[in-house]
């Protein structure tokens, strides 16, 4: 048995105790609600954040299809004129053709044309034919028709320019240089932009066949225009 001081005592301490607890238990509820408050914010930040990354991925993807979508329209449409500047060429240039003054190709990345030396012009000279002048005006009238670059490259074999040359065209790539410019002029004569073209020279790089035979060596010797569907705007 307690005595009377003693529960005087216990009943003093259990009101303390109930005093206390009546403080803190307020104070420990906030912690815990604030933490679980806290807690709810960085996620709900964390959703938004990752619901902003999942729209800048999706505004991205649908870019990208855009574009995608824009470059196949582009290359069909690319494709379509292509062929139907071949057509052209082909209809207009036939008696060339068949005599094997000139070939045209239809690739995936435009046309060549190929035009062998003599068509355009005289032995170690960059002055166009007459006959090479008719041509090259029968390709500049559907070329300017279309607005994409016209590339125009000269060649030549492997035999060095002879001394009676060396003066105008000290090597072959001057030699080759001259006749796509030659060409690159005619054709902005028909009318084809200038902004359009570029002449460049490949000498005597890149046969098409051996250097070993006089055959081999004359189809060498050539001027080769290239049609590529890149608009090229003024």
């Amino acid at each position: 048995m307690f005595t009377a001081t003693e529960q005087g005592v216990r009943r003093m301490l259990v009101i303390f105790s109930v005093f206390l607890i009546g403080i803190m238990l307020p104070f420990s509820q906030g912690c815990v609600s604030k933490k679980a408050y806290n807690t709810m914010i960085d996620e709900r930040d964390d959703c938004q954040t990752e619901k902003e990354l999942l729209r800048m991925h999706a505004d991205s993807v649908e870019s990208a299809n855009e574009l995608l979508h824009n470059k196949l329209v582009i290359q069909k449409t690319g494709t379509a004129v292509i062929h139907a500047l071949y057509e052209k060429l082909v209809s207009n240039l036939k008696s060339e053709i068949m005599a094997g003054q000139i070939t045209i190709e239809e690739m995936k990345s435009g046309l060549v044309l190929n035009l062998p030396e003599e068509i355009l012009f005289p032995s170690g000279s960059n002055e166009l034919t007459e006959s090479g002048r008719k041509m090259l005006m029968k390709m500049g009238a559907e070329f300017r028709e279309v607005p994409y670059r016209v590339l125009v490259a000269g060649f030549t074999d492997n035999v060095s320019i002879g001394a009676e040359l060396a003066s105008r065209y000290p090597s072959n790539w001057d030699l080759a240089g001259a006749r796509a410019s030659s060409v690159v002029r005619m054709l902005e004569e028909s009318g084809v932009a200038k902004e359009q073209m570029r002449a460049i020279s490949a000498g005597e790089n890149m046969p098409i066949a051996s250097n070993e035979t006089l055959e081999g060596r004359a189809k060498n010797r050539r001027v080769e225009i290239r049609i590529r569907p890149v608009i090229v705007e003024e």
